[in-house]
């Protein structure tokens, strides 16, 4: 099980405060856009004076862009050993669609287990998928270092599994739908809920879950169903 560990660090004299303000902001953006986010709210909840998020990162957009920076160096740093055994996959002079298939499921539980038992990449995963919807200018950030590069990855793997006799198109389609899957479940409303509580999924539901999920990569990926 992934730990609920945080990336959340600051250095200095002011480390503690910056820390709670970040900490604070992360609830509050997971739950409000940009725009409909307080920074007086955020303030009240980093128990510091409002005047402190000025001090200390410039404001509220700046804030933002600082949860957006340690958004990216969060999954970045759990996707890392993926994308590297992905390329070489890719790069193979004979690629195996085994291991390309084997690949993209370790990559879809990693995420699956991450996103249900880690509540800082919940709230994480929540922002990311708002700016996807209602992108603002930090949509740029998260395209080019995550969106962009994962589906790339992705689209190419699964190009792998079936022989690479799919289009462009048609691996792109089909990495869209496996990269959405978790994200169709994680936006529902008892989840937010559990988020912004601090809970988890019981391990019970969070199975339930997992293999139903699976269960669908695997229709995705079965290529003789497909091709049939």
């Amino acid at each position: 099980m992934i730990e609920n560990n945080s990336i959340i660090r600051a250095e200095g004299p002011a480390a503690e405060t910056k820390i709670r303000i970040l900490r604070a902001a992360l609830d509050e953006f997971a739950l409000h856009s940009p725009a409909g986010a307080r920074s007086r709210k955020i303030a009240q909840m980093a128990g510091v004076n409002h005047a402190a998020l000025c001090y200390h990162f410039g404001g509220k957009d700046e804030i933002y862009l600082e949860i957006i920076k340690l958004t990216v160096a969060r999954f970045k740093g759990h996707y890392s050993e993926y994308f590297e055994r992905a390329r070489r996959i890719i790069e193979s002079a004979k690629p195996s669609a085994e291991d390309a298939a084997g690949l993209i499921r370790e990559m879809f539980m990693m995420q699956i287990r991450l996103l249900f038992n880690n509540t800082e990449s919940a709230k994480m995963f929540l922002i990311m998928r708002r700016e996807e919807i209602y992108p603002t200018p930090a949509f740029e950030i998260l395209f080019d270092e995550m969106f962009r590069p994962l589906h790339m990855t992705i689209s190419s793997l699964v190009n792998i599994v079936f022989g690479g006799k799919l289009t462009c198109m048609e691996a792109g389609i089909r990495g869209d739908i496996i990269l959405t899957l978790v994200g169709n479940v994680m936006v529902k409303g008892e989840t937010i809920n559990r988020i912004s509580c601090g809970k988890h999924l019981g391990e019970e539901k969070f199975e339930v879950i997992r293999n139903i999920l699976a269960d669908t990569l695997d229709k995705i990926l079965d290529v003789k169903n497909s091709q049939a």
